[in-house]
C-alpha cells in the first residue's frame, strides 16, 4: 500500500494559467482543494465501503479577487504543480485485506461570477471546473 500520493495538476492549455496553491484533503481554504478517495472491496465477500471526503467550512470574509490572485502563480503551457499527501493526512484504513481502489479529485477556487468576468476580461485565464483522476488499485493479502 502506498505511504503517500503525489497529485500533479497540469496545465493542458496552450497558454498561461494562473493557479493558486490549492490545499490536501479536509484542510481549510480558499484556494481550491485535492481530495483522495476510497472503494474499498473486503477479500471476505461482504459489500465494498467507500471513503474520502469531509466537511469544509468556511469564516469570515474573504480578500477581493485582486487580492487573492497576487499570491497564484502562473503555470505556462505544459507545466504542472506537483502537491504531495503524507499517508497520515488520509482518513482511511488500509489494514484488512481487499481490493482498494483510489482516486483523486481537483477543485479550484470559489471564484463569484463577477470576478470572473473581471479575470477573464483582463485576460487572466484559470481553472473553473472540478476535475477526477484515473484510478489506482492496491491489494492487500492479509
Amino acid at each position: 500500500m502506498p505511504n503517500g500520493f503525489n497529485f500533479s495538476i497540469v496545465n493542458a492549455t496552450d497558454h498561461d494559467v494562473k493557479l493558486p496553491s490549492p490545499t490536501v484533503e479536509c484542510s481549510d481554504s480558499f484556494d481550491g482543494y485535492v481530495m483522495l478517495y476510497l472503494k474499498y472491496i473486503p477479500s471476505d465477500g461482504l459489500g465494498p465501503m467507500d471513503g474520502g471526503g469531509c466537511a469544509r467550512d468556511r469564516f469570515g470574509k474573504w480578500p477581493s479577487i485582486l487580492e487573492r490572485i497576487k499570491t497564484w502563480q502562473t503555470l505556462g503551457a505544459g507545466e504542472a504543480l506537483i502537491l504531495k499527501g503524507k499517508r497520515e493526512q488520509f482518513f482511511y484504513s488500509d489494514q484488512r485485506p481487499g481490493k482498494y481502489e483510489f482516486w483523486a479529485s481537483y477543485t479550484p477556487p470559489y471564484v463569484q461570477d463577477l470576478d470572473k468576468q473581471l479575470l477573464f476580461g483582463s485576460g487572466i485565464d484559470f481553472p473553473t471546473s472540478t476535475v477526477v483522476s484515473s484510478r489506482l488499485s492496491f491489494e492487500r493479502k492479509r
